[in-house]
């Protein structure tokens, strides 16, 4: 029978000779709920009191349509002179703004779905295929923020972000993945450019 974890059960007064005390059998059936159909029975809470539903948090890709994606990708990033950072899995998209239709790149990392990486589409990116070593490389720049006031903040710097398939991801897919997007058109330079 279940009872309520915030409810205490009485004490079980048994004797290794007797028969359990039956005063207790009685005090734990008057507590238990009505059955179905009576006044007061959880059922019956539950239709007239509907579950709460839950409103998700804006992640800001709501203005945006997927035109790619790939779940189960390794990212690695290089920042300036710094080494590669250590892998994260996680789930790389290509989004495009429905407005303006400018794209961008976006990283979360798995199980946490924080942004690994955010960075916009643009001619000046360049996006290179290892096709043998199943390496998608994405140079660009970005902005150096500095923690101290030694530095001005606002120079760039050269980021590189390294795709790999991870575990669960098909080597097959990311290659599609990424010979899509290297055809995407927003890195390719517009016709009032040239």
């Amino acid at each position: 029978m279940w009872t309520s974890p915030s409810k205490e059960l009485p004490a079980c007064s048994t004797q290794l000779t007797g028969a359990p005390d039956t005063r207790i059998a009685n005090e734990i059936d008057a507590k238990s709920p009505a059955p179905a159909g009576k006044p007061g029975h959880a059922l019956e809470a539950a239709a007239v009191h509907p579950p709460v539903s839950t409103v998700e948090s804006p992640t800001g890709e709501e203005n945006e349509d997927v035109e790619l994606e790939l779940k189960g990708v390794k990212l690695y990033v290089k920042r300036g002179e710094k080494p590669f950072s250590d892998g994260v899995t996680g789930h790389v998209k290509l989004l495009s703004n429905k407005a303006t239709l400018d794209e961008r790149l976006l990283f979360r990392r798995e199980p946490l779905w924080q942004v690994s990486m955010n960075a916009r589409v643009h001619p000046s990116m360049r996006c290179t295929l290892d096709e043998e070593e199943k390496v998608l490389r994405i140079i660009t720049k970005g902005v150096v923020e500095h923690q101290d006031d030694s530095q001005e903040d606002g120079r760039f710097e050269v980021v590189i972000y390294a795709l790999k398939p991870g575990r669960s991801c098909s080597k097959q897919d990311f290659i599609d993945f990424a010979k899509s997007l290297i055809e995407s058109p927003g890195l390719k330079p517009s016709d009032h450019n040239v």
